[in-house]
């Protein structure tokens, strides 16, 4: 039997309680940040976002991110200060929900005191890295995980309306961030709605009732939350299709093998450990409870398994870490909480102190890999005095904005010639340095996916194409030529190269920088076929003679995984498809998806030498093999129509 210290239902007083810890977590864990606007991969789409919203660009045909129109608040910078202090404040309520969560659903299973001092680590480990950005679905796993597990290990902690709605609408705020967190979120909320009615035993109706509330607050409060984020609801279904193509493309294009050894063989050892504890702490539960706790457990565990290992670095794996050990501490205090006696609480909490410090320990040896270190008290609230007084001074929010305008440039290097030359056009940044166009004052006009390397899909690349293909495209574009994951520049988006070089001529270019304008008409002819071709993956292709005024493109079909191939991508990553070039041992990461695209081969030899840094090489025979070891011939075949 359970205490009278933990009373099935909560106060008013509790509640507000609750959440004062959470805001006290929140200022606790708040990291170090900086304002400024910056360069680079992730920097960009961060200014993108934020230049999306300054300018009402229409989220799902404008722009098309895994971000949505309140994407902005995840990296509070100054390039619109307003927008910039309403992203650095909000953090803290958002923080504070997380530190609320944990501990109203840890409180089912321990004392107050307990679960704050439990959230703290955990809530510093899943929401300090990136805020809620880079891996924020690994945030919301941890979080549902470990206050699902507390719930379903409870003998009398039931879910109620206001929680489920309140829940629900957290999940909607979290799409409109960002789409993987949304869906995330929602398989979380509706496993934990269904799995308390299951527990509990309840009646059908009020399971039914939960379930529909839960349902509703997502649908209708996503609808209302759109509009009055000023975004015209006829695009809200593109910008869902979109989204999730870019979400699932994601996993098919993303996978990287960048891992340390001992990671695989440390994460199995985790999963039978906490596993130990799952089966201890359910030992004298009902079946119905101890199933549906399994079932909940092993959903979220493969999840984060799953977002950890696809790829590979160390931001992931910290996000796994703090699962494993959210897990363990909710576990253990669950499992000693369970008895009656004052000595088996007292042993409890040495318990949930080990597993804390264990959780510090591991979480900061993942730091020296790609993680963030542990923040203290002192250092959050310097970050809090620190937004303090950027929202007070003006002069400092000014001179920050000056600062990025004056000294960006010094890193960025576009030569002044091609900011002239641009002027008052509309610009494309490629492939996604978007934040360029915020430091030299340049009318934005991105393709829709703006960084073009996240055109994981035929329809996504398309969709690229036919906004350069467009007459109100953009009429300039400022190009590198970069390439994420070793890919081949021009296969990223191949469609939307191909329709540059048709439509648009560059007209000057430098060692980093080129730029191109758009050609009042497209300069490439009707297109002939030169051939198809049938190959085993790992054969050498020789590419078909073609006139010298041609640009020689090759669209492919046959190279999808097949069954066995997708199920090791629905549970762990890809195998990722390589291209090389001729004798050439370097392996360029192919995008399968895109395979029917059009993929430039060879460059018109009147293009040789008036393309700047932009690659030129035309192949005359290249090799595709599922892996970046040494093709062997014989694999599965494929065709290639030129």
């Amino acid at each position: 039997m359970r205490s009278s210290t933990f009373p099935p239902q909560l106060s008013r007083r509790a509640w507000l309680g609750h959440w004062l810890l959470g805001l006290a977590v929140a200022v606790w864990v708040f990291p170090p940040f900086v304002m400024d606007v910056g360069s680079g991969l992730d920097p960009s789409w961060g200014v993108g976002l934020h230049m999306a919203r300054h300018h009402h660009l229409r989220f799902g045909t404008d722009i098309i991110y895994t971000f949505g129109p309140l994407g902005f608040l995840v990296q509070p910078v100054i390039a619109y200060p307003a927008q910039g202090l309403v992203a650095g404040w909000l953090r803290i309520p958002m923080f504070a929900f997380v530190g609320w969560f944990l501990i109203s659903r840890l409180r089912c299973v321990v004392p107050w005191w307990v679960a704050t001092v439990v959230a703290v680590p955990l809530t510093w480990a899943m929401v300090a890295p990136q805020g809620f950005g880079g891996d924020a679905p690994g945030v919301v796993l941890v979080v549902a995980l470990a206050a699902g597990v507390a719930r379903f290990t409870a003998d009398h902690c039931q879910l109620s309306r206001r929680v489920a709605a309140l829940l629900a609408l957290a999940v909607v705020l979290g799409a409109l961030i960002k789409m993987d967190v949304g869906l995330v979120g929602a398989l979380a909320l509706l496993l934990y709605v269904v799995g308390a009615g299951i527990a509990d035993g309840d009646a059908p109706p009020r399971t039914a009732t939960l379930l529909l509330i839960t349902v509703a607050v997502l649908t209708v409060g996503l609808v209302v939350m759109w509009v009055l984020l000023g975004q015209p609801i006829g695009s809200l279904g593109p910008w869902l299709r979109s989204s999730m193509d870019v979400v699932l493309g994601h996993n098919a294009a993303m996978g990287a093998d960048n891992g340390r050894v001992w990671w695989a063989p440390a994460t199995v050892a985790a999963i039978v450990a906490v596993s130990t504890l799952l089966v201890a702490a359910t030992w004298t539960l009902p079946w119905r409870r101890r199933a549906v706790a399994f079932v909940f457990t092993a959903s979220m565990v493969l999840l984060a398994v799953k977002q950890a290992f696809l790829r590979s670095d160390g931001g992931h794996m910290q996000r796994l870490v703090a699962l494993f050990i959210a897990l363990g501490v909710t576990l253990g205090v669950a499992l000693a909480s369970r008895h009656a006696s004052r000595l088996a609480r007292v042993v409890s909490m040495p318990l949930a102190a080990v597993l804390c410090g264990a959780m510090v320990v591991m979480a900061l040896s993942v730091n020296a890999i790609g993680g963030v270190p542990f923040v203290s008290p002192v250092k959050g609230m310097q970050s809090v005095r620190y937004l303090m007084d950027m929202t007070a001074s003006q002069t400092r929010r000014t001179a920050l904005v000056a600062w990025g305008h004056t000294a960006q440039p010094t890193v960025m290097k576009v030569p002044p010639t091609m900011i002239k030359r641009i002027g008052n056009k509309s610009v494309h940044i490629e492939p996604w340095d978007a934040s360029v166009a915020w430091v030299y004052r340049l009318k934005w006009h991105p393709l829709p996916v703006f960084q073009s390397y996240m055109a994981y899909t035929p329809r996504l690349d398309h969709l690229n194409a036919d906004a350069l293909a467009s007459p109100s495209g953009p009429q300039t574009i400022l190009h590198q030529s970069l390439a994420l994951d070793g890919r081949i520049p021009r296969f990223q988006s191949p469609s939307a190269n191909v329709e540059m070089l048709c439509r648009y001529s560059m007209v000057e270019f430098g060692s980093d920088w080129n730029l191109f304008v758009r050609n009042a008409s497209s300069r490439c002819g009707r297109g002939r076929t030169l051939g198809s071709y049938s190959a085993h993956q790992g054969t050498p292709v020789t590419v078909p003679v073609s006139a010298g005024d041609e640009m020689v493109v090759a669209h492919f079909e046959g190279l999808d995984p097949g069954l066995v191939g997708n199920i090791r991508a629905l549970l762990l990553r890809p195998r990722p498809m390589v291209f090389r070039v001729g004798a050439d041992p370097v392996a360029h990461r192919f995008i399968v998806a895109t395979q029917h695209s059009a993929h430039i081969i060879r460059v018109p030899q009147c293009l040789q030498g008036q393309l700047g840094s932009y690659d030129t090489s035309s192949y005359d025979t290249f090799t595709l093999s599922p892996s970046r070891s040494l093709p062997a011939p014989g694999g599965p075949r494929y065709t290639v129509r030129f």
